[in-house]
């Protein structure tokens, strides 16, 4: 007896859902990171666009983080329903993150313009838009990867190769061949044939 690999559906969809999520959070963190990196600390990209001031420091953006995530992910959850449809194609899919990301790139420009005491660098929020896109996209295919892996699994666990489905409703078998019924003398000429037999030696 072999242990069940595959999940129910109700669960592989959770687990997708999840994954999404967690992954897609994390891509967002991921770009974030990467812009600050490139804006702050790169000397090609100081050089053509010095900084004005000084810089603010990795933990100012972090802590910008826990209001954009949340709001990344909402965006990507009621705008581009990318969480909802699994079966739309690879180029419908990376162009509904590209509008994701540009709605999420708007909305983080506008937070950061309504907490105006605090001084966020407007360049490094707009760099962080295609990074995210680019890093989201990767995320999601690696999810669509793992769920498109275990419903196979369930698929090869449900199957039974080997048995031949069994007949729905009665019909010829092997033992019994179906039989022509022209084949076989009328009922109304076997009867006077037989009874005129017996009464006649």
């Amino acid at each position: 007896m072999t242990a069940r690999v595959g999940l129910p559906r109700w669960l592989r969809h959770a687990l997708r859902t999840c994954l999404h999520l967690g992954l897609d959070a994390a891509a967002i963190v991921l770009a974030y990171r990467a812009a600050y990196s490139l804006r702050f600390h790169s000397s090609a990209w100081t050089s053509l666009f010095p900084i004005t001031g000084e810089d603010p420091g990795w933990p100012l953006y972090a802590r910008l983080l826990y209001a954009v995530v949340p709001i990344w992910l909402a965006v990507f959850w009621y705008s581009s329903r990318l969480y909802d449809r699994r079966s739309i194609g690879a180029l419908d899919r990376f162009l509904q993150i590209l509008k994701g990301a540009f709605i999420g790139t708007l909305a983080t420009l506008a937070a950061t313009y309504i907490y105006g005491r605090l001084e966020y660098s407007r360049m490094m929020t707009l760099m962080a838009g295609p990074a995210a896109a680019l890093l989201v996209s990767l995320s999601q295919l690696l999810v669509l990867r793992v769920d498109a892996a275990l419903s196979q699994a369930h698929d090869a666990d449900t199957a039974t190769p080997g048995r031949r489905p069994a007949a729905s409703g009665p019909g010829p078998t092997r033992s019994s061949p179906p039989r022509n019924p022209e084949s076989l003398p009328a009922l109304e000429y076997l009867i006077p044939a037989i009874t005129l037999r017996i009464l006649v030696p």
